[in-house]
């Protein structure tokens, strides 16, 4: 996957859904835009969650899948749950130490669960449910 340090053709109708999208990443087809201009490093669990909406997004093109994202609170919600099981998943892969992986998954149970998603689900069901295997 390509990283642009530039703005998603999305972001003017993210920023009127979801309001500060300050430090977002975002995936369009095959590239992560990082808009915040800085220079985009980003960790490889984060390219991981990346990827899985890039394989998402084939199925109805980026720009329809952005739509029923933006639209859709409970499609979104499907779509970030797979995303952040498989980052947590590789999270759990390369990191062995038990009290490391409940940083990690108690972290991705706050961003699902926080304002960036519009608060789709409560902290418990997402850590929960971030634990399942996809």
């Amino acid at each position: 996957m390509n990283i642009l340090n530039q703005k998603p053709p999305i972001y003017d109708k993210a920023k009127a859904a979801f309001g500060d999208l300050s430090g977002m990443v975002f995936c369009y087809g095959d590239v992560i835009y990082f808009p915040d201009g800085k220079e985009p490093k980003l960790p490889a669990d984060v390219i991981v969650h990346e990827a899985v909406h890039s394989a998402q997004q084939e199925e109805l093109g980026p720009m329809g899948w952005w739509k029923k994202y933006l639209n859709d609170p409970e499609f979104r919600f499907r779509q970030e749950l797979q995303a952040y099981q498989e980052q947590y998943q590789y999270c759990c892969a390369i990191v062995k130490d038990r009290n490391e992986r409940a940083r990690i998954a108690h972290r991705l149970a706050a961003d699902l669960s926080g304002p960036a998603y519009g608060r789709i689900v409560d902290g418990v069901k997402a850590l929960t449910l971030i634990k399942e295997k996809p």
